[in-house]
């Protein structure tokens, strides 16, 4: 079963085969799912056979675990209601497991805000790296370019790895992402700087097809594990840390960009009226509420924002084909 370790059992196989099925759509199939897999294929060990599960088979198996935190036991619990459909495809009969069967508590939203300094030591950090060896080959070309990236673009983890190589134009400096979050595709122009640091980076790929950030172990686009562990190493040798001591995560550089943009806009005379339709147009929300949360803003600022947000209306098109 290569990297499936799962329990011995009669669904043991059937968990194996819904993994690949997900790695094969080029969904994330990393050690989130794996895991989530795992703690399943324990909890079927025991079933006599795989000719179903029914409500209480089902509803035992989601039941909480012992030291899970409630956000893992909502993503086991969306994972065991996607391996119950694919189990009924397979006409294995499961009970269907409700949306909202189980929905760990929201913590209160506290995006990282990197200061310049942070940015800049980030930046060397990832322009000081050795060249990597046997699995992770070429690394040392690829974060240099995959972290100005995400900071110059607001670009989502997901949405970089999934460009293409001809996703960028050279000419116009702009990249497309498709069919992203809530099914939009937008096109993200990039600044001179960025733009001509990917040009360079997509010549000396000597190729014309594939993922831009492609590992060469795998032929296929950097995992979203791997890239994160990575940036643990990057934000470790730039000493940057939260208040709480903890390392930022990845999607801070998507904040860190929307922050600044909005600063930036407003510092040109745009009211926040004007700025956040256009910031929530190259982001790729479709709606407002999803920017807002994203910006830090003055208190009066804030303020203005939510007097205005309710008059703004649906401005953007949730897709754009």
């Amino acid at each position: 079963m290569g990297d499936l370790d799962f329990a011995d059992g009669p669904y043991r196989s059937y968990l194996g085969l819904f993994v690949r099925y997900k790695r094969g759509k080029g969904e994330q199939g990393g050690r989130n799912l794996l895991s989530a897999c795992k703690k399943i294929s324990v909890g079927l060990a025991d079933e006599p056979d795989a000719s179903g599960l029914d409500e209480r088979a089902v509803r035992a198996l989601l039941a909480p675990l012992e030291g899970e935190s409630d956000t893992a036991r909502e993503y086991r619990v969306s994972v065991m209601r996607q391996f119950c459909a694919f189990l009924n495809t397979l006409g294995v009969p499961c009970w269907k497991v409700p949306a909202r069967y189980f929905t760990a508590p929201k913590p209160e939203f506290r995006p990282y805000i990197f200061s310049d300094g942070e940015v800049s030591a980030l930046l060397a950090a990832a322009d000081s790296l050795l060249p990597f060896k046997r699995r992770a080959k070429g690394g040392e070309v690829v974060y240099p370019v995959l972290v100005r990236l995400l900071l110059s673009s607001g670009l989502r983890i997901s949405e970089a790895l999934a460009l293409e190589v001809d996703d960028f134009d050279a000419e116009s400096g702009v990249l497309d992402v498709v069919n992203s979050k809530n099914g939009v595709s937008r096109a993200v122009p990039l600044g001179d700087g960025m733009s001509s640091r990917l040009v360079c980076y997509v010549r000396g790929l000597e190729r014309g097809a594939g993922p831009l950030f492609m590992s060469p172990y795998t032929g296929r686009a950097y995992s979203g594990d791997g890239v994160r562990y990575m940036f643990e190493k990057l934000y470790d040798a730039a000493g940057i840390r939260t208040e709480a001591g903890r390392r930022p995560r990845v999607h801070d550089c998507r904040h860190w960009f929307c922050t600044r943009s909005l600063d930036k806009m407003l510092a040109s005379g745009m009211s926040v009226y004007e700025a956040v339709p256009i910031l929530a147009a190259y982001v790729g929300h479709v709606n407002y509420a999803d920017t807002e949360k994203y910006i830090h803003l003055t208190r009066t600022d804030h303020a203005e924002f939510l007097a205005m947000e309710a008059d703004l209306g649906s401005l953007i098109p949730k897709a754009v084909v």
